[in-house]
């Protein structure tokens, strides 16, 4: 993904987006647009806006979104740290953007994890964390309780030192199954850390693998959130009502959604004009498209129910007679021969491919790796169910989880993009590739709102495949949508 392309200035804002952008602070608002309308792009920026005015943050409904959004912040000089996983936020607190290293010491094959520190690598700044012995979480929770209380009555300057006091303080948690060493002796959500310093690359190697151990599903923490000045949520769509109300108290002067009902993808969420109501806010309709061609948005529209078909009136780009190609394959190998070929012979450097499922997404990287193709994609592994997942614990093998997270995204890289199409969403790349777009599928319901939002990924070229019958979302689709090869 060409993050250049994607996140604009605020100079090449079109009059109703820069009216927007430049719409009084303190006002809360919904923001609809259809996909390409540029909502991501101004949501960052609405953050770019308001970081001087006070405190701010950007909640997400998935992770590839918020690890897209934190390259747009460094880009503004905006801090990672304030793109939130919108679950961690109602169930954890504030995570810290960074790579999480621990200390070790190996014997042969036999590695012991030390307990005292923990690092957080964060560009050219590592921040070190001692074990705290005298915090407990009763301590943490007091000084919570005394800033939720007190907070009316602080001033400014007040609540920067009381927050400062309370970050200083980390917990460490894991997103996914991790090795039982890691519980025994970091537990998790138990252990207190405090800063103890900040030092540069230069000062401590990090990348020295006798000492230290990465493990990319590590998050620090702060255990509470605090009240921010202004919050700012991308794909509303797919929070919950009960999540939208609770709200409220996270804020002090406004809040902004971003969304389209047309995309949600959570069979929980709600809608963008329901949210509007419940909030009791401006809402305001983005009126073009800028990514997707009319020709792949004539294809996409037809996932969408009657009175959701604005797509193709909205755009405002046209590569002609690009049509969006359909292919039938034998074999899964013939689909992923046939993309590759496709990648190779064009020379592609902005690509995706979007499959219905995480299995699909390592099934995918595993055969392109196999075809001398590197990747970079996100999934997660399923380890079983509860029995399996005991008996894993119990033997010492793996502990704390359902899941493996498999992950090495990079928006900066030029490798083909393996997602799902529930962890595209954001996202724009240049040429998209749909495999798997079989009738066994059964793309209806909301499985239906997902396939228009891969499709939507798409800035110029789209292309998919399958085997045997193509899906039935495509029967009302006239043949001359798109070109069979």
């Amino acid at each position: 993904m060409r993050l250049e392309e994607w996140l604009v200035a605020d100079s090449r804002l079109d009059e109703q987006q820069y009216e927007i952008y430049m719409s009084e602070p303190g006002n809360s608002m919904v923001i609809a647009g259809n996909a390409g309308s540029g909502k991501t792009v101004l949501a960052v920026l609405r953050a770019k806006r308001v970081s001087n005015l006070g405190s701010f943050v950007l909640l997400v409904f998935n992770k590839a979104l918020k690890a897209m959004l934190e390259f747009g912040f460094m880009a503004q000089q905006l801090s990672a740290d304030a793109t939130i996983y919108a679950w961690a936020w109602e169930n954890r607190g504030m995570d810290l953007s960074g790579l999480v290293f621990f200390p070790i010491t190996k014997n042969g094959e036999n590695v012991q994890y030390l307990s005292s520190h923990i690092y957080l690598q964060k560009g050219d700044r590592i921040e070190v964390y001692k074990k705290s012995d005298h915090v407990r979480k009763s301590h943490y929770a007091a000084l919570h309780a005394a800033y939720l209380r007190d907070f009316k009555t602080l001033t400014p300057e007040e609540i920067r030192s009381r927050e400062a006091e309370i970050t200083r303080f980390v917990s460490v948690d894991f997103a996914d199954w991790i090795g039982n060493a890691y519980w025994q002796t970091y537990g998790r959500r138990t252990c207190f850390y405090e800063l103890e310093k900040i030092l540069s690359p230069q000062e401590l190697r990090l990348t020295d693998s006798t000492k230290f151990e990465s493990l990319s599903s590590a998050i620090l923490f702060v255990p509470f959130k605090f009240k921010k000045d202004f919050m700012i949520l991308d794909e509303a769509q797919d929070f919950q009502a009960e999540q939208i109300e609770s709200l409220r108290s996270d804020f002090t002067k406004s809040i902004v959604f971003f969304g389209d009902t047309s995309q949600k993808l959570s069979t929980s969420g709600t809608s963008i004009n329901a949210i509007a109501k419940t909030m009791a806010c401006e809402y305001v309709e983005l009126q073009k498209n800028y990514r997707v061609t009319k020709e792949i948005a004539r294809l996409a529209e037809y996932m969408l129910p009657d009175d959701e078909r604005t797509l193709v009136r909205r755009c405002n780009k046209d590569w002609g007679n690009a049509l969006p190609v359909v292919k039938k394959c034998k074999s899964l190998d013939e689909q992923i021969d046939f993309i590759l070929g496709i990648i190779k012979a064009e020379d592609l450097t902005d690509v995706a491919i979007l499959v219905p499922t995480n299995k699909m997404v390592e099934i995918v990287v595993k055969k392109m790796n196999e075809k001398g193709m590197d990747s970079q994609y996100r999934y997660n592994r399923p380890l079983g169910g509860f029995t399996e997942a005991l008996n894993d614990f119990m033997s010492g093998e793996l502990g704390g989880g359902y899941y493996n997270q498999i992950d090495n995204l990079n928006f900066q890289s030029t490798l083909p993009c393996v997602l799902t199409y529930h962890s595209s969403k954001g996202t724009q790349f240049e040429t998209v590739f749909i495999p798997f777009a079989n009738d066994s599928m059964h793309f209806n319901g909301i499985k239906k709102n997902a396939f228009y939002v891969a499709m939507t990924r798409a800035s110029r070229e789209l292309y998919l495949t399958y085997e045997d019958k193509l899906t039935s979302a495509f029967a009302p689709v006239p043949v001359s949508c798109y070109r069979s090869v």
